[in-house]
């Protein structure tokens, strides 16, 4: 990576060896994310108070192993390619990964996620401000990935479908969840899996029971997932709930990290007493105070990390 204009919370620690390999399967890269750690770039805020340490320039460390960063193209597009379709599902912070997977497609770290073409927009929604909620940056949740994969990938097998899909407004999420699970195909002359990954909690109020009821369950019992997951031709992602800050606390209790580590304990136990063939990517430890936007949202270094971490994880499922 060649980029790193400014003040910006991506710094060259970000994408440093921190360990003696590579992670060699997909247990031990899920670990490596899981039980890594956020380390400060000035020593001394190592044991500083949470609300201090959001403000400050930080990378993350993955525990045991480590994870390269996937930078060439033709690495990246060939991932992809591996899938016959690829699909995010989810609210902002799937958005925001999705954003950062543009990044990385396109190898362009001031402008490439950028989602909305106004020319206010393009004059500040850069670099970390790609990430911001401000209405001007954000837009309606209209991403094109199918034509810019096409665009950057066009000399490998082409996807079907490549689709984001963001959090209804009417906080209906099962509505937008079954839209997308009906497009689910895996033709039998395509021998590749689709990918799904999935996310939610926010718009639902932080309940495990109602992301379970109007957002995990509603993909799993859909005709077509089914269908697909008969043929072994299914491969699910579920990203995990992620560090708030403390500072809202007060105005947004219900998601507090004690209570989102419960959400993500009650999603995780629920997965598993289903038998549910699915990878979870825990990013807890890669969000805890790092720094965001605006309390809920992180910056670039958050989300360019899970871009990596969701292509790394994408490669070893195929």
């Amino acid at each position: 990576m060649d980029q790193l204009p400014g003040d910006w919370s991506v710094t060259t620690n970000d994408y440093l060896p921190y360990n003696t390999r590579q992670c060699g399967n997909l247990e031990e890269l899920t670990s490596a994310i899981k039980n890594g750690e956020r380390v400060w770039l000035n020593d001394s805020l190592q044991d500083a108070p949470d609300m201090v340490k959001a403000v400050e320039s930080s990378y993350f460390k993955p525990a045991n192993c480590d994870i390269p960063y996937i930078q060439e193209r033709s690495d990246i597009c060939g991932i992809l390619a591996k899938y016959s379709s690829v699909a995010l599902l989810g609210d902002s912070l799937t958005r925001h990964l999705t954003q950062a997977l543009m990044i990385q497609m396109t190898d362009d770290y001031v402008a490439g996620g950028t989602v909305v073409k106004t020319s206010a927009a393009q004059l500040h929604c850069k670099c970390d401000g790609l990430f911001s909620e401000n209405a001007m940056c954000r837009g309606r949740n209209a991403i094109d990935l199918y034509d810019l994969f096409h665009e950057v990938c066009s000399d490998v097998q082409p996807l079907s479908r490549f689709d984001f899909m963001g959090a209804s407004a009417d906080g209906h999420p099962r509505r937008r969840v079954k839209a997308h699970a009906d497009r689910i195909v895996c033709p039998d002359d395509d021998t590749r899996p689709v990918l799904i990954q999935l996310q939610g909690g926010l718009h639902v109020k932080s309940s495990a029971k109602r992301t379970i009821s109007e957002i995990i369950q509603p993909l799993l019992e859909n005709p077509k997932f089914k269908k697909c997951q008969e043929k072994g031709k299914v491969r699910l992602i579920w990203h995990a709930g992620s560090a708030q800050s403390r500072v809202l606390d007060k105005k947004y209790p219900h998601q507090s990290r004690e209570n989102y580590l419960e959400f993500n304990k009650k999603i995780d136990e629920y997965l598993t007493e289903n038998q549910v063939n699915v990878t979870i990517l825990d990013w807890w430890k890669l969000s805890e105070n790092a720094q965001m936007s605006d309390g809920v949202h992180y910056l670039q270094d958050v989300n360019v990390m899970k871009s990596n971490h969701f292509l790394t994880v994408a490669s070893m499922l195929a």
